[in-house]
């Protein structure tokens, strides 16, 4: 009995399982896709990521090539599928050691990145409006009041801070975790 102890403790251990690999590269492509996406949106985003009055809106939809809007729709179309799982990733590599931060932090970086997808719409509609000829009362008065209702501002608050608020909570997690360099996490 023994030295079939021994031949147990002398094999290596399994390795590790296909379907985790998997789920891992998965995540480390959402951490780095996640934030890429976004950056393509506003890299190509024809007002340069801060919206005038409607009326500039539409001014600068028509002053840009179609392909940079279909671009700039296509990668914020995108965003909602990279973005949230990017949390997702970056709470499990501070999870051990900072249990609870990375928890909020996953929490409030998906509460605030999951409504990303409900401005592509109204994205793609002012860029119809820029195309069928511009600025019309309205035109403006559609925007006006499909951008003022309490819900849609509710969902533009909880997405500009609960997407900055979850990576703040996310790079503390990990810095006091030590799970990646403390410049990196400052970087976060």
């Amino acid at each position: 009995m023994a030295a079939s102890d021994a031949k147990t403790t002398q094999q290596p251990t399994s390795a590790t399982p296909a379907y985790v690999k998997l789920h891992r590269a998965c995540l480390a492509g959402c951490i780095v896709l996640g934030p890429l996406v976004v950056l393509l949106g506003f890299v190509f985003d024809p007002t340069g990521g801060v919206p005038p009055a409607i009326s500039g809106i539409i001014a600068d939809f028509q002053a840009v090539s179609p392909l940079r809007i279909q671009l700039f729709l296509f990668f914020n179309a995108a965003t909602p599928f990279f973005f949230p799982l990017s949390y997702l990733g970056l709470g499990l590599l501070a999870m051990r050691r900072a249990p609870w931060l990375s928890t909020i932090g996953i929490i409030v970086g998906l509460v605030g990145s999951l409504p990303f997808a409900v401005f592509v719409v109204p994205e793609a509609l002012v860029a119809a409006m820029a195309q069928l000829g511009g600025s019309n009362t309205a035109n403006v008065a559609l925007w006006q009041s499909t951008t003022s209702q309490g819900a849609i501002v509710f969902l533009q608050f909880s997405w500009v801070i609960g997407h900055l608020l979850g990576y703040v909570l996310l790079g503390i997690a990990l810095g006091r975790a030590r799970a990646i360099p403390l410049w990196a996490a400052c970087l976060i």
